[in-house]
């Protein structure tokens, strides 16, 4: 027989629901079996994907150099983990480069807040001058790439302003443009003790001609207080305390007459001049002599701290119902910035206290608190604008490259400075 092997398929015509369609059975039912061609592959069209790029995001970093710490148990150390995404992820912020930070009480208080390690980094510095790197969207009316600024940038438990640049939001953290006819290093270093000075003598209600004792007239707060009562409120009658070798320089910022507090006892001193209305001063090795009408102080501002003045008020200040007024920035404790915590002379009881009680001796206390970012929106034009004309001065006492903090830190920490201490941030 011949070969049997099926090698095709059998057409249609031989299928049907009766007859097996297997090739042994067509045999055997005497039908003939066609052998056709196997069928020509079927060619299925191969479909590829076409690739489309999807639109770059945030494909560049800023890369960073910022002093951090961890815990006030440990230095500051820099790092260079912190990265800005470019362009601008959100459109209402700006990114700066700092120049210069100034260095304030508040940034050691904060320091030793930290008594714990944390995993997280916290910043040194809150307040700057700089130049705009990066503006976003929304603010393009407004701010410029090489726009030169400073401005606060206060926060608490965030990165600081001792860094190569910040990227901060000025609805939050208020700038102005730099003064044009300051230097860098008080451009980056005024806002703290402008806005302390500004904000208290609102407060206080100064008018003009009043007699006002300011304690501590060589801080950068009590130098920008004199300032102020001369220059704004057109005060005559400024006195201050002070050691020797500074009667010079408050001298130059304002103040009538100068107490040196190494020599006898301060309030016996006060006392004398107010009852005699005269004072000797030596400058120079020459004997000066200064005439006042001033019998009582009609405000005390207290920028070191402790009772030695308040004790003796009754007799220097005049009362409550006078419209005499007490206000300190620090409190019955002299400012200890090696241990000193941010926000712990705010909850100082015998201040509250004495605020209480004090009415019933005839005694308007007031402890004062700024918080840096309340109304800065409208006092920093106002500071900018007066530093511009020359009327006022951010006195800078020392500036320290960035590396030496802990120089910067001891200084801050003696209590010494004659003005602000700045921080130099280099070119990263």
């Amino acid at each position: 027989m011949a070969d049997l092997t099926y090698q095709g398929v059998v057409k249609d015509t031989f299928v049907s629901d009766t007859v097996s369609s297997t090739p042994v059975e067509l045999i055997k039912n005497g039908l003939p079996l066609e052998r056709t061609a196997a069928p020509a592959p079927i060619k299925v069209p191969r479909k590829s994907l076409n690739k489309t790029e999807r639109p770059a995001r945030f494909t560049k970093k800023l890369a960073t150099k910022q002093l951090v710490f961890y815990s006030k148990h440990s230095p500051p150390a820099f790092t260079y983990d912190i990265e800005y995404d470019l362009p601008i992820k959100k459109p209402n912020e700006l990114i700066i480069e700092v120049r210069y930070a100034g260095l304030n009480p508040a940034d050691l208080q904060i320091i030793n807040t930290y008594n714990s390690y944390f995993n997280k980094e916290r910043g040194i510095g809150r307040e700057y001058s700089g130049v705009v790197l990066y503006v976003g969207e929304n603010l393009k009316d407004q701010w410029k790439e090489g726009d030169e600024v400073c401005g606060l940038y206060f926060h608490q438990y965030g990165l600081g302003t001792l860094a190569s640049a910040i990227q901060i939001d000025p609805s939050i953290d208020p700038l102005v443009k730099k003064p044009e006819n300051i230097s860098w290093e008080a451009a980056g270093s005024w806002m703290f003790t402008f806005g302390t000075a500004w904000s208290l003598l609102q407060k206080a209600g100064v008018k003009e001609g009043m007699s006002v004792l300011v304690i501590g007239g060589s801080s950068s707060v009590g130098l920008m207080l004199m300032q102020l009562l001369k220059q704004v409120y057109k005060c005559d009658e400024i006195f201050t305390t002070c050691s020797g070798s500074a009667v010079e320089l408050v001298k130059e910022h304002g103040a009538k007459i100068a107490i040196n507090y190494r020599f006898g006892d301060v309030p016996s001193n006060l006392k004398n001049v107010l009852k005699t209305g005269v004072h000797h001063e030596y400058i120079n090795d020459e004997e000066i002599e200064i005439s006042t009408n001033t019998k009582k102080f009609d405000l005390i501002i207290d920028c070191v701290g402790g009772t030695q003045i308040l004790r003796n008020a009754g007799s220097l200040l005049k009362s409550y119902m006078q419209g005499g007024k007490y206000f300190t920035i620090v409190g019955d404790q002299k400012a200890d910035y090696t241990k000193d915590t941010y926000g712990m002379d705010n909850t100082n009881w015998s201040g509250v206290g004495r605020g209480v009680t004090g009415m019933l001796w005839g005694l308007s206390y007031n402890k004062f608190w700024f918080y840096p970012t309340k109304d800065a929106a409208k006092w920093m034009p106002i500071g900018a604008d007066l530093l511009n004309k020359g009327q006022i001065e951010n006195v800078v006492d020392s500036v320290y490259p960035w590396k030496d903090f802990s120089k910067a830190k001891e200084k801050l920490e003696k209590g010494h400075a004659r003005g602000k201490i700045v921080m130099e941030i280099e070119k990263f």
